[in-house]
């Protein structure tokens, strides 16, 4: 019995291929399936046309290169056949053109462009359908589908797993401890990401290792540990890193400055002062204006007075920021407290309002500073050890074309300028970018950069018998004299000797005097750059200030430049990134903001957003 005399027969047929792609529609796109569906449909009409032209056209199939089907469905097919190795050979090739004609029928259908550039591949994504894209309409616009999905599981290069969204890869250009810990986030959120080592080291975080002696000389000293809840006590779990830590000195209750003559004042002689501003502003500071372009020095000066501004704060931003409160924008710094400002008209309520809150680090509860035993350079490499073990993280070195679905810059603003100059990109939107050099120029520019040293001076002996007296951090007022900005003393900026294996064994060096161990440690801050003249100033004040008269057996020093935040070029800047090119991002938090915490704070909240 034939099919096409059997009307019942081709119902059922139909029947069985609608169930089919009914029961499949609860965990396939509908799209894909209505393509399955009008193949099938297509390739039984398809049989049924041959089945009819069978019995009165024998040869006509044959002789116009079409494989005669309907001899799959007679009864009597193989009936005085003769079967020979030479037919076998030509039904096989009959069944490839056959094949091959189905495939060509399914390129009028097709739902994605895909590269013929693209390798061959045996990975396997399977995940719950939550957005598709169609292709733009317009000339210069990609011509894919693009599917987003929300949920499922994915087999690259052997290994499983599951996500929780999927859009592309992403390439991180970096490597510093930014990068770093930003790819972390995004592998959490399981993003495939490649990240580009394009830097020796990281400028933020930096250890000498010298006789056995572990100096911090980057940008980062210690790193605030404000209980299991603070975004770095999670990054040190994620990265088997709670074991290395030690307890830093907590130099932030001992504050001092050194006023022009040499005499130490402790921070705690304005205390009435300040509670006296205070009491002011809780009282007519309400109709004191907030201006959104505010500086810190104006700010300080509506609500207290030039004296403190100039003994207190400035000392403490020139340590902190390495720049002066002029160039400290409070809504780009302190956006929260400012924000609650206005709805407390108070200073007092609203210290009190962000102390409840706790969104300030400076009011954390149980907070302590610490760092690395072996240096913190551990945490880089700690990041490093950790994303190498993570599936869907790849590390690279930095070549001159890289080619992905979106980039992410983990550079500070002289490098991202330094490097659109030499990188190719490949595709026309990034030649759209480069060729826009003048915006890139006039906006990255506004980004001005201070330049500052960090001198690490160590002495084998005791040379300050009052040493563990002395206030834990200096700040010193501007003078003429020289230009250091704050000196910190802290008998744990080198480990304990103990008996156990210590990381600085990596680096043995030359035997150490008095046992291993600097006894005297001095860390200076200074806006002079020359190398010189930076040794000369601090051998003039260790000599007519501190009283110290030997030669300093280890002296290491480096420049670092900061960079004063501007929200509106910020904002102007990545604004112009998007429309040039939406598929470039810029992370570059770490270096405007010294506060550790909130930068992680920031990398978890970029993770998320992509």
């Amino acid at each position: 019995m034939s099919l096409l005399k059997d009307s019942e027969l081709e119902e059922v047929h139909r029947k069985i291929i609608d169930g089919t792609i009914e029961k499949c529609g609860q965990f396939y796109n509908t799209r894909i399936l209505e393509a399955i569906k009008i193949r099938w449909l297509k390739i039984y009409e398809r049989k049924l046309q041959a089945t009819e032209k069978g019995p009165d056209q024998p040869g006509a199939a044959q002789q116009g290169g079409a494989p005669n089907v309907a001899d799959d469905f007679e009864d009597d097919e193989f009936e005085d056949a003769e079967v020979e190795e030479k037919e076998i050979a030509e039904l096989e090739q009959h069944l490839q053109d056959d094949e091959a004609d189905e495939l060509n029928e399914l390129d009028d259908i097709s739902i994605s462009d895909l590269s013929d550039v693209d390798p061959p591949t045996s990975n396997v994504i399977v995940g719950i359908c939550d957005k598709i894209t169609k292709p733009c309409g317009r000339r210069n616009a990609s011509s894919n589908w693009k599917i987003k999905l929300k949920g499922g599981l994915m087999k690259v290069d052997g290994k499983e797993m599951f996500f929780r969204s999927l859009q592309g890869d992403l390439d991180i250009v970096g490597g510093g401890v930014d990068s770093l810990c930003l790819a972390l986030y995004l592998s959490k959120n399981k993003h495939h990401i490649k990240l580009l080592n394009v830097k020796r080291k990281c400028s933020l975080l930096d250890s000498h290792y010298s006789k056995k002696n572990v100096c911090e000389v980057g940008r980062h000293y210690a790193f605030p540990l404000s209980g299991s809840s603070s975004h770095f006590g999670e990054l040190l779990r994620w990265v088997t890193a709670e074991d290395e830590v030690i307890r830093s000195n907590p130099y932030a209750s001992n504050l001092s400055y050194l006023d022009e003559c040499g005499r130490t004042y402790r921070v705690n002689k304005f205390i009435f002062r300040i509670l006296f501003c205070l009491l002011k502003d809780h009282l007519f500071g309400a109709s004191i204006p907030n201006p959104k372009e505010e500086r810190m020095s104006s700010f300080i000066r509506r609500r207290f007075d030039a004296n403190l501004l100039e003994s207190v704060i400035s000392p403490y931003c020139l340590h902190y920021f390495g720049y002066s409160p002029r160039d400290v924008l409070m809504r780009s710094h302190f956006p929260e407290f400012m924000d609650r400002l206005e709805e407390e008209k108070s200073l007092v309520k609203a210290l009190r309002a962000t102390a409840k809150k706790g969104s300030s680090s400076i009011f954390a509860q149980k907070k302590k500073s610490v760092k690395f035993a072996k240096g913190n350079v551990t945490l880089l490499s700690k990041l490093r050890d950790h994303l190498e073990l993570c599936s869907n993280v790849e590390v690279r070195l930095g070549r001159k074309s890289i080619k992905c679905e979106q980039i992410i810059f983990c550079l500070s603003p002289p490098e991202l300028k330094g490097l659109l100059r030499k990188v190719i990109f490949e595709g026309k939107q990034m030649d759209a970018l480069v060729k826009e050099d003048t915006l890139v120029k006039k906006y990255l520019s506004k980004f001005r950069s201070h330049a500052v040293r960090i001198s690490n001076v160590c002495f084998a002996k005791n040379v300050l018998p009052l040493s563990h007296s002395l206030e834990s951090l200096l700040l010193f007022k501007r003078n003429k004299q020289n230009k250091l900005i704050s000196l910190l003393y802290d008998g744990n900026i080198f480990p304990p000797q103990c008996d156990g294996p210590s990381g600085v064994e990596d680096h043995p060096g030359e035997p150490s005097p008095e046992g291993g161990l600097y006894k005297t440690s001095l860390r200076f801050m200074s806006r002079e750059t020359d190398e010189r003249k930076s040794v000369e100033e601090i051998d003039r004040f260790l000599r007519g200030v501190l009283g110290v008269q030997e030669k300093p057996d280890l002296l290491v020093s480096h420049v670092h430049h900061v960079f004063p935040f501007d929200a509106r070029a910020d904002q102007a800047y990545k604004k112009i990134i998007r429309r040039k090119c939406p598929r470039v991002r810029l992370f570059w938090t770490f270096y405007f903001f010294r506060s550790f915490e909130f930068c992680l704070q920031e990398a978890k909240r970029f993770g998320e957003a992509v």
